[in-house]
């Protein structure tokens, strides 16, 4: 959709009718959606347009009920919209501190910080509808692949057979206990607030995991 098409789209919305909307500028970082800056009513607030590959690899019914837990948690960016049926999301735009991603490593106050909205994921003793399997998910991302006559690396195969003998070792050794998890913690998925306070945003991979 063009500017004027996700205007028009969010305008036959209810909760957006009577409001003036802008499109500010896109956003980077985004791997299976387009981010948008956007004003309601001259509040700022991120625009998700999902791309069309993602609906293959997202559950977005799911992520609705992860992404809720997330805002509920007080973990998560403010969420004032989401459409399960095609993924467009709104959530409330937070002002970055000067501190970038790129330099989360090497600040030790941010780093502690995120290890602490981590562990508040982690203990909170709720848990997610759903499982992530990391193995399951694998699978749906090589036969989409396939799928569409992409390519593996050439030592794919045997990497992929040592990493599942290292978890099966692991499982057999250990066990794996089962928390409420994030599971795509990269940098980007950090936010470090003006206000010092550290967000985790993009639940889409959201589901009950071993935390380690």
């Amino acid at each position: 959709m063009d500017n004027k098409q996700v205007i028009q789209y969010l305008k036959e919305k209810k909760e957006f009718k009577d409001k003036d909307i802008n499109i500010i500028k896109p956003l980077t970082g985004g791997i299976t959606n387009d981010n948008y800056l956007i004003e309601i009513d001259s509040k700022k607030y991120v625009l998700r347009l999902p791309t069309p590959s993602s609906k293959k690899m997202i559950d977005r019914d799911t992520e609705y009920k992860n992404n809720t837990i997330g805002c509920n948690l007080n973990l998560n960016a403010p969420c004032i919209y989401f459409n399960c049926e095609n993924g467009i999301k709104i959530a409330e735009y937070i002002e970055k501190s000067d501190i970038d991603v790129e330099e989360f490593k090497e600040n030790k106050e941010a780093i502690e910080k995120i290890a602490k909205t981590i562990k508040k994921l982690h203990s909170s003793n709720i848990l997610m509808e759903n499982d992530f399997d990391i193995f399951e998910k694998l699978k749906l991302y090589e036969d989409i692949t396939i799928e569409n006559k992409g390519w593996f690396p050439e030592d794919y195969r045997e990497v992929k057979e040592k990493v599942l003998e290292i978890y099966n070792n692991l499982e057999r050794e250990y066990g794996f206990s089962k928390k409420i998890c994030h599971n795509d913690a990269l940098a980007e998925n950090f936010i470090l607030s003006k206000d010092n306070k550290v967000y985790l945003i993009d639940w889409e991979y959201g589901g009950n995991n071993d935390q380690a």
